[in-house]
Parts: C-alpha cells; structure tokens; sequence
C-alpha cells in the first residue's frame, strides 16, 4: 500500500525540520559550552586552550537562530484535533 504523495511530503518535511532543529540545537550548544568554559576560565583563573571569540560566538548564535527558523518555516502546518474543528 502507497502513501498518498501529500503524505510523503509531509514525512519529507518533517524530517527536514527535525534536522533543521538538531542542527540549531548542536550550534546552541557549542555557544553554550565556550561560554561556560569562558567563566570557568575567569572564576578559575585559567585561560582555556580554546575559545570562540566575539564573531565566533556571533557566528554560532547566527547559525542556530537561522537553521531554527529554517525549520520552523519547512514544518508542515498541524493538522487541527477534532476538538478544534468542532468549536469552529
């Protein structure tokens, strides 16, 4: 049995926005870790092997935000609940 073609879109979709969402979340997190490492670095009184910079951190932060909204935007709209419809 076949899925309608609508259908293999919409699984397409929505693994390109899960994507989208890991990779958004994987570059959060590395701003996160230089950032904890940065004060680690200061209340410890270290300087850490490696840390990303200004534009670094700019550069990861414009990453996340722009892979976020790039899922947010391939997601396929929710369908609406039976609950929804029936108030409508």
């Amino acid at each position: 049995m076949s899925r309608p073609s609508s259908a293999v879109a919409e699984a397409g979709s929505r693994a390109a926005a899960r994507r989208n969402y890991r990779i958004a979340a994987a570059a959060l997190a590395v701003y996160a870790v230089d950032v904890l490492v940065g004060k680690a670095g200061v209340v410890l009184r270290f300087v850490p092997p490696f840390r990303l910079g200004e534009v670094g951190e700019f550069l990861v932060v414009l990453v996340a935000v722009v892979f976020f909204v790039a899922g947010l935007l391939v997601e396929p709209p929710s369908r609406p609940s039976a609950a929804t419809q029936e108030e409508s």
